[in-house]
């Protein structure tokens, strides 16, 4: 029986007369609808029972004992926004032992009965506007059988230990208005994991997903590509000849609210693709998109979701592999999104390579409405262990030459890396980029918008460098290095003369200072390119002071209690290779690049 939209039905009678063997039992909409009777709840047979958007049902059966239904509704909306007696499940739900899904309303949760957890068989739990999260959902193994679970419009900020509630979870969808932040370790069976909502999660969560779900495939974030952060990317699949075409599944992706790729991918370009080179097999990747969402003024308020469709092409070898599906991008206010796949080297076994064979990867997202929204692909990003060819290999190999003969301390090949290459002037600086400032365009520097965009610009004379520097712990004048190239800066910085450092500084504690600033000054220029956004000097320097505290206090709470005595002054060091970056301490447990690094010149891993 379907009563959609049925303006009549005040009270539904009592269908074990009418209907005994009813299977399908759909009252969606009926406004008016008041009461049910209670014999509803003993129809033995009874498989599909949908109460949606019925804002005037008050009664509803209190004994439940349809041992058949498999899917269930419960959705009133003036629960949520009104502040009357509110209709509540039965406390004869737990009966329900067939019962696989379940849509449920409610402003409080722990107004559920305490047998709500105990449906035995449920895979498919979507609750919508809750104010807090159940008591009754924090024991283990609450649901054990569930495998989506789908949170929508709520207030809550984070969610409890989902890997022990909820231990067969496969997909996890939050959705809606809210300032939705954290998201606690997930179970390993987890595949998909959508978050939308005002503000993007904090970065520990962020940071934690992406880590779980790369650990998931076997793919570390420390791998780093030859070539450096510069990639060719592709317009259009015509670019592509292929002779043959063949689907994937992911092994996981992820879609959260933010606007950046991760810097520990090792390609990044602007557009909607992007190449790199591989061995003898395809090895495990993860590709990452960001996606932009303008909406229509006059469709703003009347949408909750944007449908569409996607897919990504991957052109390997003659091959064209391709995975399709729908995806629905919320419209709350955060319209930028990062959607992460990720995929096992087993996921494509059969495909023979030849040693340093280029793969060419495309996402489009198609099949939307034009007139609600603008949607495109800021950038794209893949992280993979590849062979690509080094972009200057003999201008990286001279100025890592010259730099490891000079280093007087101990540091790790990745910051060796990082200074050979800013050494070698081989970063990125002049590109071209959509969406950049007038005076971004004639290759000005983004933060001043005053000289030329370059290295050395960037790193002694821009006024924002020179502001940093000197509004630092020991208030140095970067004017004072004499130096006519970034080679030339860089021997400065390893190699500083002691009239130019401070008193009671030591060159080590210079040189992890100044390596740190240079860092800051490269995340600011970035920030400015494709943000649009500055921080001030005094904010950098704020972040320069806190930093090198916090790879200081860092370590010494690292090495708290160990058997040996640590030498003084030690600091950890971790560059990220693709943004050319020293990164923070946060991930020194399970980054193999982290370093203890003294004066005495130890190093401990």
């Amino acid at each position: 029986m379907d009563f959609t939209d049925c303006k009549n039905i005040t009270k539904l009678p009592d269908l074990s007369v009418i209907a005994p063997n009813i299977k399908r039992l759909i009252l969606d909409r009926c406004e008016n609808l008041v009461e049910i009777h209670q014999s509803v709840g003993l129809l033995e047979a009874l498989e599909h029972w949908s109460l949606y958007g019925c804002e005037s049902l008050k009664i509803i059966p209190r004994i439940l004992k349809l041992k058949s239904l498999q899917w269930f509704c419960l959705w009133k909306f003036s629960d949520i926004w009104q502040s009357k007696e509110r209709l509540a499940l039965p406390l004869s739900i737990g009966n329900l032992t067939s019962l696989h899904t379940l849509y449920i309303c409610s402003k409080n949760l722990n107004n559920l009965p305490s047998c709500f957890c105990t449906i035995p068989n449920l895979k498919f739990l979507c609750m919508y506007g809750f104010q807090n999260f159940s008591k009754n959902l924090d024991i283990t193994d609450c649901f054990a059988k569930l495998e989506t679970l789908l949170v929508m419009y709520s207030d809550i900020t984070t969610l409890p230990d989902i890997s022990s509630r909820f231990p067969q979870l496969k997909k996890l969808y939050i959705a809606g208005y809210w300032d939705f932040h954290k998201i606690p370790r997930l179970p390993l069976c987890i595949s998909n994991v959508f978050v939308s909502g005002r503000k993007s999660l904090d970065s520990q969560s962020s940071r934690r997903l992406l880590r779980q779900f790369a650990e998931k495939v076997g793919l570390p974030q420390n791998i780093v590509c030859p070539r450096g952060s510069s990639h060719r990317g592709y317009a259009s699949e015509t670019d592509f000849a292929h002779k043959k075409g063949f689907s994937f599944q992911f092994d996981g992706n992820v879609l959260i609210p933010g606007s950046k790729i991760p810097k520990w991918f090792n390609h990044q370009i602007v557009g909607s693709s992007i190449s790199f080179s591989v061995g003898g097999k395809l090895p495990s990747f993860a590709f990452c998109v960001a996606i932009q969402v303008q909406l229509k003024d006059k469709v703003a308020k009347k949408r909750d979701f944007i449908p569409g469709s996607y897919v990504i092409n991957i052109f390997v070898n003659g091959y064209k592999i391709f995975h399709s599906d729908s995806l629905h991008l919320s419209t709350a206010p955060s319209y930028s999104y990062l959607w992460v796949v990720y995929m096992r080297d087993s996921s494509l076994e059969g495909i023979i390579l030849n040693e340093g064979t280029e793969v060419n990867l495309q996402f489009e997202f198609s099949n939307y409405d034009p007139e609600i929204a603008v949607i495109t692909v800021e950038k794209c990003g893949v992280h993979v262990a590849c062979m690509c060819s080094p972009q200057n290999s003999v201008a990286d190999k001279v100025a890592r030459v010259r730099i490891h003969g000079r280093l007087k301390v101990s540091f790790d090949e990745r910051l060796k890396m990082f200074l050979s290459r800013v050494a070698a002037d081989v970063l990125p600086f002049k590109q071209k980029l959509g969406g950049c400032s007038k005076a971004q365009d004639a290759n000005y520097c983004p933060l001043c918008e005053i000289a030329e965009d370059s290295v050395l610009h960037l790193f002694q004379c821009c006024p924002y460098a020179k502001g940093l520097w000197y509004g630092g712990r020991w208030g140095f004048r970067v004017e004072m290095i004499q130096a006519q190239s970034i080679r030339e800066f860089v021997e400065y910085i390893i190699d500083l003369p002691k009239e130019l450092l401070a008193e009671r500084v030591n060159k080590d504690e210079f040189t992890l200072y100044a390596v740190l600033a240079m860092n800051i000054l490269l995340d600011a220029r970035e920030d400015a390119l494709f943000s649009n956004t500055k921080d001030s000097i005094n904010q950098l320097v704020h972040r320069l002071n806190n930093q090198y505290d916090s790879y200081v206090r860092s370590f010494e709470e690292q090495n708290r209690g160990s058997a040996w005595i640590k030498p003084p002054d030690q600091w950890i060091v971790m560059f990220d290779p693709v943004s050319h970056k020293l990164r923070g301490p946060e991930a020194r447990h399970d980054h193999p690049s982290c370093i203890s690094w003294n004066k005495r010149s130890r190093v401990t891993v």
